[in-house]
């Protein structure tokens, strides 16, 4: 029962506090795989919204100490829950991620492999602060299905915001228009020195050892 109510409280306040426009549904909206088609959001907005989400996560004292009883997880989840997540200072956009591919596999499960490596940047840059970092962070994971014409590769919004909490987003297309997204807070000391795309490789290459990339500075907009 306390785990019913535990529940109930969270699906209410993410709803209260990071609105969605739903004007179909295909699939039951509880379920893992359900894919909403909603208003048209751009991968930009819809970034922000999972970011939305994940702080409402960390702000759920409920959620924490249902999850956690580490004093340390608990103490780093207060510290990403004061920092404000509503406007980040800076947004990027990273794609050309073929070389996170370079590897031999067989090409049954190739397309699987990457897939799955692209969704371990987050934790590969995490673990490097920590295993408490590491931890923490997975508390507050989040993922949504949607349609999305215009994707046509995977594609990584980091958003900067103050300090050295950021927020990730992984966005994957798949076939028929569908578009997976997994989002994580990413928590290194050198997020508070990117300030350019150029960092943001440098970034990459520092952190993961991860090249090639394209990186396109995108326009910070407030929301009343």
């Amino acid at each position: 029962m306390k785990r019913m109510i535990l529940l109930l409280s969270l699906g209410c306040l993410l709803t209260l506090s990071c609105t969605k426009r739903y004007t179909t549904i295909i699939g039951g909206a509880d379920q893992p795989t359900a894919i909403f088609i909603t208003d048209p959001l751009t991968l930009q907005e819809k970034g922000l919204e999972l970011t939305c989400q994940m702080h409402c996560l960390a702000n759920n004292e409920a959620y924490i100490k249902y999850c956690s009883h580490s004093d340390e997880i608990n103490k780093l989840a207060a510290h990403i829950a004061r920092t404000g997540h509503s406007v980040p200072k800076k947004i990027f956009a990273i794609s050309h991620l073929k070389s996170i591919q370079d590897f031999e596999a067989d090409s049954t499960i190739r397309t699987l492999l990457a897939d799955k490596m692209m969704r371990t940047i987050p934790s590969l840059i995490n673990a490097q602060s920590g295993s408490t970092t590491l931890a923490a962070t997975t508390l507050f994971v989040t993922e949504d299905v949607f349609l999305h014409n215009s994707l046509k590769e995977s594609t990584i919004y980091l958003y900067v915001y103050e300090g050295d909490c950021s927020s990730m987003v992984l966005f994957q297309p798949h076939k028929d228009h569908i578009v997976q997204a997994h989002a994580c807070f990413v928590i290194h000391s050198l997020l508070k020195t990117i300030q350019s795309a150029d960092d943001v490789k440098r970034f990459f290459k520092e952190t993961i050892q991860l090249e090639g990339i394209m990186v396109q500075e995108l326009t910070t907009t407030s929301k009343s």
